[in-house]
């Protein structure tokens, strides 16, 4: 009898675990050196953003957090807001970036993954694939936090309504 779908999904995750470590490395030092170099102009959209919704106020904190659906629209985008408080409690205003040409080469990444699983897996199907990509994608959107550091600033970083951690040193 054939294993359902969350149970191979489980076992290819494993399976993967190091390749995906490895990609991921590759790919974050990629889009680090992309955005350091504003490449797709990510890095000045972030800046005029983070101008646009932060004030002087010493009690503000600044969240950033990756949108998981925006992973399925492609559209990559990042959550920043605006906090008076207890981040996700009292925004004050909040934006979006696009960090979609910072990604330019993960196409290659699920192309890669998708070849090694099916080298180690029976009649994969396409929901199984898709469990994988959006699996290396929440990944790569949750180490986002290394590629923005700041200085002086309350600024905390992770899933949108999720967990988050400080990234900032204010």
């Amino acid at each position: 009898m054939e294993q359902n779908v969350l149970e191979r999904s489980g076992l290819m995750k494993d399976f993967l675990s190091e390749k995906i470590n490895g990609l991921k490395r590759e790919r974050l030092k990629e889009i680090r050196e992309k955005f350091e170099s504003n490449v797709g102009n990510v890095r000045k959209q972030f800046e005029s953003v983070l101008g646009a919704i932060t004030s002087e106020a010493e009690q503000e904190i600044i969240v950033i957090s990756y949108l998981r659906a925006s992973y399925i629209t492609e559209t990559h985008e990042f959550y920043v807001g605006v906090y008076k408080g207890e981040p996700f409690v009292e925004e004050i205003k909040h934006g979006f970036i696009s960090v979609k040409p910072l990604l330019g080469n993960v196409e290659k990444d699920f192309v890669e993954l998708d070849q090694a699983l099916e080298r180690e897996f029976f009649r994969l199907i396409a929901a199984e694939k898709e469990e994988i990509h959006r699996w290396y994608m929440e990944q790569l959107y949750q180490e986002f936090g290394t590629v923005w550091r700041f200085k002086g600033k309350n600024i905390y970083f992770g899933g949108f309504m999720d967990e988050i951690s400080l990234i900032g040193d204010g």
